[in-house]
């Protein structure tokens, strides 16, 4: 995707890995890009069937351009399968403005960095504990 198309949600979706990274990163990098916002909350409506890498883009999409709306969906993917989501759960929770680090989502991200793997704990502490030293 160069700056000068609009961004295609059907494509992003149809696309395998490495056409996807290909798509993606040009302007994925570029924060001065922006996402519609319809699109991006299409994607929410979709978090529990995208693949893998679309996933981890569209964590990483709704923290930067939609906050508001996804940060009660993040805390979820600190305990999915693929450590690659979890890090991009990790970094989206870390994008979040302050205003939106809540008792709650801290709550939330606490209790299911518990469904992580038993070696990474001590990271996920370490996170959460700047993730409360954030909570409004």
């Amino acid at each position: 995707m160069t700056q000068s198309e609009q961004f295609d949600y059907e494509r992003f979706k149809e696309l395998s890995d490495p056409e996807l990274m290909a798509y993606m990163e040009p302007d994925f990098i570029d924060p001065t890009i922006s996402f519609p916002l319809a699109t991006i909350r299409r994607m929410l409506a979709d978090l529990d069937r995208l693949g893998e890498l679309q996933l981890i883009y569209t964590l990483e999409l709704g923290a930067t351009h939609a906050p508001e709306d996804f940060c009660n969906e993040i805390p979820r993917f600190i305990a999915h399968n693929s450590q690659s989501v979890r890090l991009a759960a990790s970094r989206a929770l870390r994008h979040l403005p302050d205003k939106l680090i809540t008792k709650n989502i801290l709550v939330s991200a606490q209790r299911y960095a518990e469904l992580t793997p038993e070696d990474e704990a001590r990271i996920w502490t370490l996170e959460l504990g700047l993730l409360a030293d954030r909570v409004k």
